[in-house]
């Protein structure tokens, strides 16, 4: 017969050996489930609340301020302006760096090899220099033109420049634990502002149970909707990829970047990815400083990955050649 604490101590050794209940799994099935697992539904009460249309009836703003079927033309009616002000920043976030950038004047532009080779100052070669405000007329003491303002003439196409430009990229990336995030990234640019891209995320773990893993990409086109010798703003749509060993999720997927050519040989590059895949929010941000010689860059950033309440993130080193 087994003693009483000789019993306590076996259950205690065994219950040190099982793996704790989630560990097995580790992340990337706690981000498979966030994409695969519907979300629980909100209560009835609430959803009935959510739904109920506003009758005008005098109440208070707090009885009706989360409706949405305001009446326009009902003072009584409030309305808080965040849609406008949501409107409001994403014409800004494009806009504005076209204006600023490029200005009212916008030119062609090419490319002519990698960048800041050839004496170039970035990437880009453009068919004229950037444009700067004309001066003003100048006019007699009666306000009479002396001399009408003549546009500038239109510059040829610079030699040896290409309509194509592609860049390619592999990095390895760490969470700083057990997870492991080797990537390839591709983007084809042309002359007339679209192209494409796309990025691949192998994830591999290691668990309890053994070797968890997981591929996530995408892929968009997109526009180059700002350009200049020292800067190329992209931005662009398309579709959010999952695969493992249980099959395929697919999600929509926006994209907005850019490369900067801070001074030679320094290159600055930076995106976020907002989307869905399957049931969950995916949001993707990345950042890396590089230096570039002769169409090869080294460069090291940051990388941060959320799949739902799931979050990846940690250093990236890699090499992107530039052709």
């Amino acid at each position: 017969m087994i003693a009483p604490r000789q019993a306590l101590r076996t259950l205690a050794l065994t219950a040190l050996l099982l793996p704790a209940p989630g560990l097995a799994g580790g992340k990337l099935d706690q981000a498979r489930d966030e994409v695969r697992t519907p979300p629980s539904g909100s209560k009835p009460d609430d959803q009935t609340a959510a739904q109920a249309p506003y009758d005008g009836d005098g109440s208070s703003i707090e009885d009706y301020g989360s409706g949405d079927a305001c009446p326009q033309d009902d003072p009584d009616c409030a309305h808080d302006g965040i849609g406008l002000l949501v409107g409001y920043t994403i014409g800004a976030l494009f806009y504005l760096p076209h204006l600023l950038i490029e200005g009212p004047d916008p030119r062609d532009g090419w490319f002519g090899g990698p960048p800041y080779m050839n004496g170039k100052r970035g990437h880009m070669v453009f068919s004229r220099p950037p444009w700067v405000p004309p001066p003003p007329p100048e006019t007699t003491p009666e306000g009479d033109l002396l001399i009408a303002p003549v546009p500038p003439p239109e510059a040829p196409t610079p030699a040896g420049v290409s309509p194509l430009a592609l860049t390619l990229s592999a990095e390895y990336g760490h969470d700083l634990d057990n997870l492991y995030k080797p990537a390839a990234y591709a983007m084809v640019s042309t002359s007339f502002r679209l192209g494409l891209e796309t990025g691949w995320t192998w994830f591999t773990e290691e668990t309890v149970a053994g070797q968890d893993w997981l591929v996530l990409g995408d892929i968009n086109l997109v526009w180059r909707f700002a350009q200049h010798e020292t800067i190329e703003w992209y931005s662009g749509a398309g579709v959010r990829l999952m695969t493992d060993d249980a099959g395929w999720n697919a999600g929509f997927n926006f994209t907005y970047g850019f490369d900067a050519f801070i001074a030679n040989p320094v290159v600055l590059s930076a995106s976020i990815d907002l989307g869905n895949l399957g049931w969950a929010f995916v949001v993707h941000g990345r950042g890396h400083l590089g230096i570039t010689r002769f169409g090869l860059e080294v460069f090291a950033g940051w990388d941060v990955i959320a799949i739902g309440d799931i979050v990846f993130q940690g250093p990236l080193i890699g090499l992107r050649g530039w052709i």
